[in-house]
């Protein structure tokens, strides 16, 4: 046991007016961490995919659908189009492997400058909340934060209903080992510290779009 935690434990006895603990304290705490209670839950309002994108879009988020992976290169350039601008794409190594043509699209390694894009593969989609979470081992944070618009694709069935179960998957998937970093993304940064005003892109991607594929 460390020196800090028997300092600690011992002030908690004397404060006790007592000698010792009537019990193992570190049994007892070891047997604590382990209990898990369920927590109160809302009902969702609809299904799972709908509450997402329903909650996502509250928070400034905009849902988008696509059947297939291999139509996110075709689906981003029009995006572009669409918004008059021709952006470099910082693509996250998640897709690295995915085989995907992104000609005519300029992909970065890195961020180069404030009006680049990232595009990333969400880890898990919180239909309660309409957040996308991620994990440090699968993206670099930099392709979260450091852009002007950030693209996330998702799964429907990486998207769960409520944010215990994303620990229940990332203790499963890691084997009880927790990445370095969760990054939970709920919609466009903003901020209401300047006089109550709230201001988009404070800290953050100002726009961000969730493509939900198959």
């Amino acid at each position: 046991m460390s020196n800090a935690r028997t300092a600690t434990l011992s002030r908690i006895r004397q404060a006790l007016n007592k000698r010792s603990a009537a019990v193992n304290i570190e049994e007892a705490f070891a047997k604590l961490t382990l209990q898990t209670h369920s927590p109160v839950q809302p009902p969702l309002s609809a299904a799972t995919v709908e509450t997402f994108s329903g909650a996502a879009a509250d928070n400034g988020a905009e849902v988008h659908r696509i059947e297939t992976l291999e139509e996110l290169p075709r689906w981003v350039a029009a995006r572009a189009a669409e918004l008059d601008q021709t952006p470099g794409v910082v693509v996250s190594p998640q897709f690295a492997d995915a085989g995907l043509q992104w000609a005519p699209i300029e992909t970065l390694e890195r961020i180069r400058q404030g009006t680049d894009w990232g595009l990333a593969r969400g880890y898990a989609g919180i239909a309660e909340t309409g957040t996308i979470v991620s994990v440090s081992r699968d993206c670099p944070s930099s392709s979260l934060f450091l852009v002007q618009r950030l693209i996330v694709t998702l799964d429907p069935a990486d998207i769960v209903a409520y944010q215990e179960e994303v620990w229940s998957r990332l203790r499963q998937r890691f084997n009880g080992q927790m990445p370095r970093t969760v990054n939970l993304i709920t919609g466009p940064s903003r901020t209401a510290d300047v006089e109550q005003q709230i201001q988009i892109g404070a800290h953050g991607p100002k726009w961000t779009d969730y493509v939900i594929v198959g």
